[in-house]
């Protein structure tokens, strides 16, 4: 990997642009799996920061919703959580150090919190939105605005629908990660990822309130392997 976000050295999955359709879909074969997967810190040394903002970020959303989704087990959410407690703390680190070259100190552990990500992948509704958007709107799959914002109204929407249950033992989890009361520590992860990279709103990137109702038919029409896999 050149980057610290999906982890895709160690999954099965891939993903296809269907460009006459305008949806991004997945595909899924354990035949992808690769043999063996080396991790070289070096190779992320040019990454651009912004690319390794949308990337952790991606690495994080990964873990959250793998961590929360009904069918993960204790084994996907041994990495998940592991992946989740270095992100968290190495992003508070970097937000604390100031800087963008600040993160390269912990580049070893971006990379080692990607795999362990990929190592216990799980999907739930954030990626639909995401792949939809990249390919109707021509939003990059990792945009800030994507991962950012709709990971925070996922949350929010899992926390309404759930509010007992797993998600409690996230908000502990980000808690011990951020030094903070669990009650406070979703809003408080929100605002570190506005930290880490500044989120913005959809209109910025071209989509319009007349659009949003096509969008989520879309979303529903071409996206159940994901959305299917909800918290609830």
């Amino acid at each position: 990997p050149t980057t610290c976000g999906t982890g895709s050295e160690v999954t099965n999955i891939s993903v296809m642009n269907r460009v006459s359709k305008g949806v991004k879909m997945g595909l899924a074969s354990d035949a992808m799996l690769a043999d063996k997967a080396v991790l070289i810190t070096n190779l992320l040394d040019s990454m651009p920061y912004q690319v390794f903002a949308t990337s952790s970020i991606d690495a994080m959303v990964h873990s959250a919703e793998s961590f929360l989704s009904p069918n993960g087990c204790s084994i996907s959410r041994l990495f998940s959580s592991e992946a989740l407690k270095l992100i968290l703390t190495c992003w508070d680190k970097v937000v604390k150090e100031g800087g963008e070259e600040a993160w390269k100190r912990y580049a070893a552990e971006f990379l080692e919190a990607s795999n362990w990500a990929g190592l216990g992948f799980g999907y739930a509704a954030v990626p639909p939105f995401m792949r939809v958007l990249s390919t109707r709107f021509g939003i990059s799959h990792s945009a800030r605005t994507v991962q950012s914002v709709m990971f925070q109204d996922v949350m929010k929407m899992y926390k309404k629908l759930c509010p007992d249950g797993r998600i409690n033992e996230l908000e502990a989890l980000i808690a011990e990660s951020l030094h903070v009361t669990p009650d406070t520590s979703l809003e408080t992860l929100y605002a570190l990822m506005d930290k880490v990279l500044k989120k913005a709103p959809l209109k910025e990137f071209g989509v319009r309130e007349s659009d949003l109702a096509q969008f989520a038919k879309d979303v529903i029409q071409t996206q159940q392997r994901l959305i299917k896999k909800q918290l609830c």
